[in-house]
């Protein structure tokens, strides 16, 4: 089912720098697949639509079709300078939702920074505030553990393979960001954005 004309999104914007050498095609490209999975398999996890899929190693491959059109992450920018800059967009449903703060709190570990799950708890109720949804339907409760939820699911083996493969990528992630857009026009393979209706978080 496609997207409808007019509907919200989130916006994921990430920011990221070389580490020892300059930044390859291969480089880009393996950091962008990493960076996708982690969304897509934290989306198969916490989505109950999803609660069927049974992971295997055929998960990470390049044409297994994990999550449907209107559920994947779409590119709006990509600069690969230095900082190398990427923002994505998915549409906004509660389970996009659990699924970015999920992406958050990986990318916390691989940067060493503190993990604070009570702020990310609060950065949920913002992003399900600003899509108007005050108890969304998702596969976990706060009081159960995500890891609960991936071991249940033999998820556990390939997040941890695809956070070990972006603690070691070549592009280090200094800073990551979210946001919240009222209406995105989809046209085929196309999107625009009103800038008056983007908010950043």
């Amino acid at each position: 089912m496609p997207w409808p004309e007019e509907s919200p999104a989130y916006l994921i914007k990430l920011t990221g720098e070389e580490t020892d050498r300059p930044i390859s095609l291969a480089d880009t490209t393996y950091f962008l697949n990493d960076f996708n999975l982690l969304y897509e398999f934290s989306r198969l996890i916490v989505d109950p639509k999803h609660e069927g899929y049974k992971f295997s190693r055929f998960s990470v491959g390049r044409n297994e079709h994990r999550l449907s059109w209107e559920d994947q992450m779409r590119i709006r920018s990509l600069r690969q300078e230095s900082p190398i800059s990427l923002i994505v967009i998915v549409a906004a449903v509660p389970a996009a939702a659990a699924a970015i703060v999920k992406v958050l709190e990986v990318i916390d570990r691989i940067r060493n920074w503190r993990v604070d799950h009570q702020l990310r708890q609060l950065q949920l109720q913002k992003l399900l505030k600003d899509l108007g949804v005050a108890e969304p339907n998702l596969s976990f409760e706060p009081t159960t553990p995500f890891v609960k939820q991936v071991r249940k699911r033999r998820a556990t083996r390939y997040l941890r393979d695809i956070e070990e493969k972006l603690a070691s990528s070549r592009i280090r992630i200094t800073d990551i960001e979210t946001g919240f857009v009222q209406n995105v026009r989809i046209r085929q393979s196309e999107f625009e954005i009103e800038p008056e209706d983007e908010t950043e978080r």
